[in-house]
């Protein structure tokens, strides 16, 4: 079919918490929902020059049912001759939306910045143990459930996934960058969970090959599986040698050379085409 000229588009970077209820609607609704969001504004978006044309949309790595996050990210193109308040446009966003999305940040990307997809290297987790948990491992408080995963931490770290009946093994210890109990307290607490819950922080390495379940890195380093934990995703992050920030960190990330590149790229593109 014949589709009208939307001209040149530009490239929108939009950042968002998924709290409370939202944690446990699924990437899929996330997906069905930011077009809708954008309709009821009237945001200028660009559409796709596909058959069934759809909004380009580009998404950070899917967050597990259940897990909260504190920083989400989205890439979104709109047509260039819209007018746009990026200032204002996550209040707009977040009114709009549903409870528990909340909208803290819009930037422009230049026509040089590396995609969403491209620059994610890193996740950082918090886990919440509460203390059914550590009875269910074994352990009594943080200084134990820290000699378990200590231990644990020289073996074998793979785990069973099964996909629809078929099983693969991960190996987690491919994935994991470091894990610190006792550590991340303060941000289960800034996404409202609360209660008597021990602590553990968790990096998981993002690449172009895939990479953990922050629950297949509890259980590899644990020894139980579905442990009854809270989670939430602290951020996603680039990393070089010397340097870790976050993907709205545009200064840093032109200041930095090959800090994105394809072999690290791990996304999804919700509208099927980059065009």
């Amino acid at each position: 079919p014949v589709r009208p000229d939307q001209g040149e588009p530009v490239r929108v970077r939009l950042a968002y918490r998924k709290l409370g209820r939202a944690a446990f609607s699924s990437h899929l609704d996330l997906v069905r929902l930011l077009p809708r969001l954008f309709r009821r504004l009237g945001l200028p978006v660009y559409y796709s020059r596909g058959f069934h044309a759809k909004p380009v949309l580009v998404f950070g790595p899917a967050l597990s049912l259940g897990v909260a996050s504190l920083a989400e990210y989205i890439d979104v193109k709109l047509v260039a001759d819209g007018a746009v308040d990026f200032e204002q446009l996550p209040a707009r966003l977040t009114e709009a939306s549903v409870d528990g999305i909340e909208f803290f940040a819009a930037a422009e990307l230049g026509p040089n910045d590396p995609k969403l997809s491209q620059l994610i290297h890193e996740a950082e987790y918090a886990v919440g143990l509460p203390h059914a948990a550590l009875a269910q491992l074994g352990v009594r408080d943080a200084q134990e459930l820290r000699a378990l995963v200590a231990s644990r931490l020289g073996g074998d770290l793979r785990t069973r996934r099964n996909v629809d009946g078929i099983g693969k093994w991960i190996d987690v210890g491919q994935y994991l960058r470091g894990v610190d109990v006792g550590e991340g307290g303060s941000t289960l607490a800034e996404a409202g969970i609360a209660g008597g819950l021990t602590p553990m922080r968790v990096r998981m390495q993002i690449t172009g090959s895939g990479t953990a379940k922050v629950s297949e890195a509890l259980e590899a380093l644990t020894g139980v599986k579905d442990l009854p934990a809270r989670v939430v995703r602290a951020g996603l992050f680039w990393c070089t040698d010397a340097q870790r920030g976050t993907p709205l960190e545009l200064a840093a990330v032109r200041r930095t050379p090959n800090v994105a590149t394809p072999e690290n790229a791990l996304g999804s593109d919700a509208s099927m085409s980059d065009a």
